[in-house]
């Protein structure tokens, strides 16, 4: 079904939608939890990171231990901005959980290593990658150790992976390894941080270090709270304590319109996950309009399209999804006003589902249309057709008890697919811009009627977009 691009090619429209766009109001910083049509099962540890198609994340694999026997997930999902997304590829590593994974943006590759295939906490070494469409297993001539609830990201500025500490049965590790693609390269180091296992990783892109936080250390002291830095050749402690305590199971990502680390974590008994920023001396608390329950083991990834976090899962097993727009950032919506004509009226209402959400299709119903055609017109405005105002009576033009909704300066005849003998559809597709975010899209659909009005014409009800990064 074709989706009918929101962005003219007309420079005049072109102008129009980024003066809107300009002025597109804010919110403030908050978690806000979304409801997708379809979700991963409810999980804890899976892992998440930008996927190599441009606006989009992948997650794959985690633990279902609230369940008799324990479920193990194999599964790969990607998050559209407005949908998760179950893929099918031909091949993909064997079910696990507390694996590591994390976007080569040079190579286009995702890059997943290790995890465990079992709820006893044996480690695997296998290196995978993704291109986008299938899994396929790499044969490095070297390799990290077996290990799950390792931690890995992406430095850019060197264009590597880096694998740090972990454990493989009860035995934690604190170990450094590099990985370009091709092989990978075992680190050693003056210093390093103590043994740990289920710790936070981020790379910070404007500072050009990769920073860690706690996790489970030795048998004593048990649960860490220090923060560390690895700048490519030395480890170095940055703070030894934090005003955040001592955690494990906690989620990180650079978040690039910040420029800094940001860490979400609570245990699933607190009342709520706090969110942490890094600025390279100390952690500092956000401060929510919204907060989300506590929970631990759940995965986050940078959206950098929408310029927003994305958080899903955690014990218990949540299958929760979670926007955080650190720069302020729009819910997509819509809402219908005024009234169709015809007998019965004809309308216009969202596809389930679907939302106008950047980088996403959005879908119209069109309903009533006695020959099962209809066309819908696009405007940027509900209050006035140039300098004539809406709603406007359109018996002038022969199409009496009828009005129009909008000023259709964007489209006025884009065709709808006929989906059945008086119903039709619209696919509306949104370009992958942030700064749409806040721009107001008036659709309106009109069908023929013969012999309801001298025009044989008849329109719908208004339905106002209002265009989000979430």
């Amino acid at each position: 079904m074709t989706a009918y691009p929101l962005l003219p090619r007309a420079r005049r429209l072109c102008l129009s939608l980024f003066t809107l766009a300009a002025a597109a109001p804010a919110q403030s910083w908050a978690w806000n939890r979304v409801f997708p049509t379809a979700h991963p099962t409810g999980r804890q540890s899976p892992r998440l990171c930008p996927d190599v198609l441009p606006g989009e994340l992948l997650l794959f694999g985690g633990i279902d231990n609230t369940t008799f026997p324990t479920v193990i997930y194999g599964d790969s999902w990607r998050w559209d901005g407005a949908n998760w997304i179950m893929l099918t590829p031909p091949f993909a590593p064997m079910a696990r959980y507390a694996q590591a994974m994390v976007h080569d943006p040079v190579r286009q590759r995702v890059v997943l290593f290790g995890g465990s295939p079992t709820n006893g906490g044996t480690g695997l070494n296998d290196t995978w990658e993704w291109d986008g469409a299938s899994w396929m297993q790499q044969t490095p001539v070297a390799s990290p150790g077996p290990r799950f609830a390792h931690a890995m990201t992406y430095d850019v500025a060197r264009q590597v992976c880096v694998v740090f500490g972990g454990q493989s049965g009860v035995v934690r590790s604190s170990d450094i390894w590099e990985y370009d693609g091709v092989t990978w390269v075992s680190r050693s180091t003056p210093s390093s941080p103590p043994v740990r296992a289920s710790h936070s990783m981020a790379y910070d892109v404007a500072r050009q270090v990769t920073v860690v936080f706690g996790g489970y250390g030795g048998t004593s002291p048990g649960f860490l709270g220090d923060t560390w830095e690895w700048d490519g050749a030395n480890w170095g402690l940055r703070a030894a304590t934090s005003a955040i305590g001592n955690q494990v199971l906690t989620a990180m990502a650079y978040d690039a319109g910040l420029q800094r680390v940001v860490l979400s974590g609570g245990p699933p008994n607190a009342p709520q996950c706090d969110s942490w920023q890094w600025d390279g001396v100390s952690w500092t608390r956000f401060v929510m309009t919204t907060a989300l329950a506590g929970r631990s083991g759940h995965a986050m990834a940078y959206d950098a399209a929408r310029q927003c976090l994305v958080l899903f899962g955690g014990a218990l097993a949540y299958d929760e999804t979670w926007i955080a727009p650190t720069l302020g950032g729009v819910v997509a919506s819509t809402a219908a006003y005024g009234a169709g004509c015809g007998a019965p009226a004809l309308s216009i209402q969202d596809v389930p589902g679907t939302h106008p959400v950047i980088g996403t299709t959005y879908a119209a119903e069109v309903l009533n249309a006695p020959t099962g055609l209809a066309f819908m017109a696009w405007g940027l405005s509900a209050a006035f057709l140039g300098s004539l105002p809406l709603p406007m009576a359109l018996a002038p033009f022969g199409v009496q008890g009828c009005f129009l909704h909008q000023s259709a300066d964007l489209n006025l005849m884009a065709p709808c697919v006929g989906t059945g003998a008086t119903t039709a559809r619209h696919d509306l597709g949104v370009p992958l811009f942030v700064g749409l975010s806040g721009v107001r899209i008036y659709l309106q659909a009109w069908a023929p009627s013969p012999g309801f009005n001298p025009a044989g014409l008849i329109t719908s009800n208004g339905l106002a977009l209002t265009l989000g990064s979430y």
